[in-house]
């Protein structure tokens, strides 16, 4: 919320951090307005902004499930078993009965309870044990601090601002993100930087730590395979890349800022617009 205090801040619960203030740029946010529309962005807010019972917790995308469990083994090893509410195994879900028991246990569960699968857990500290065999990225993550907030207001725009980094070292002066994929090559992994706007969210961060009076030198991916052998890449992205990661945070700011000072969060245009197929579509195929 708006009256969070401005700073880098260790110890930040998630719910707090998660909590959606339209106007208030996270990089998700950016993402959204950049990549859709105003309207997307809004309904967005609203959306994240609804109460979520254990059960719906459960049933979430499993690929962001992983992703969130395979933070934790790795960034917060200590605090993974009590973080994450073991499921007892019911059998298969094909009977009616197991899948009874289930669901009579999830509704004992205070909303927001974070649950994992025997499958699931095995999965993390299997992708961890991955990172501590890879020497470089074992020395990343021995010295830092996990989960670390940001709040500022940006300069430029005004806007109030928010950033979860999965990792800080105030010494060394970087920061790093752990990202989960199904190919961590240079090659396609760089493809996954393009499409998911991890450049962007570069920019965005360290225009967050240069605000607060830290600025990083180094911004750092940490890609690990959720297939075995999981394998892992450890990467920065270039002088290029990050130039187009400002280009696109920095409009999207802009853009956010526009709709907050007029009040308006359109979607497309309100006139009859010209359109032409993809290039694809001019080929015959016969």
């Amino acid at each position: 919320m708006h009256d969070n205090p401005v700073g880098i801040l260790e110890g930040v619960p998630a719910s707090n951090y998660h909590c959606a203030v339209l106007g208030e740029a996270s990089n998700s946010a950016l993402k959204i307005i950049d990549e859709r529309t105003p309207a997307h962005y809004r309904h967005w807010v609203e959306e994240q902004n609804k109460p979520k019972t254990a059960e719906q917790e459960f049933k979430e995308q499993q690929h962001f499930r992983i992703g969130r469990i395979v933070h934790s083994a790795i960034l917060e090893p200590d605090s993974f078993d009590d973080d994450y509410l073991l499921m007892p195994d019911f059998g298969p879900m094909q009977s009616s009965k197991n899948r009874e028991a289930r669901d009579a246990w999830l509704a004992t569960l205070p909303p927001g309870t974070s649950i994992v699968k025997q499958e699931e857990r095995d999965l993390a500290l299997a992708m961890r044990e991955a990172v501590l065999r890879h020497k470089t990225a074992r020395l990343v993550i021995e010295g830092g601090k996990p989960e670390v907030t940001l709040r500022w207001q940006d300069e430029r725009t005004g806007l109030r601002c928010k950033a979860r980094a999965d990792w800080w070292n105030a010494e060394l002066s970087f920061a790093m993100d752990l990202k989960t994929t199904t190919d961590a090559s240079p090659a396609e992994f760089g493809r996954s930087i393009a499409k998911y706007g991890y450049h962007r969210q570069h920019a965005f961060y360290s225009d967050g730590f240069r605000t607060l009076g830290a600025p990083i030198r180094h911004y750092l991916l940490l890609a690990v395979e959720r297939d075995p052998p999981h394998a892992v890449g450890l990467y920065h992205i270039d002088a290029a890349a990050e130039e187009r990661g400002f280009v696109i945070a920095h409009r999207a700011m802009d853009k956010m800022a526009a709709c907050l000072k007029a009040g308006k969060w359109p979607a497309y245009s309100d006139n009859i617009e010209a359109l032409t197929l993809p290039g694809w579509a001019y080929s015959d195929r016969g």
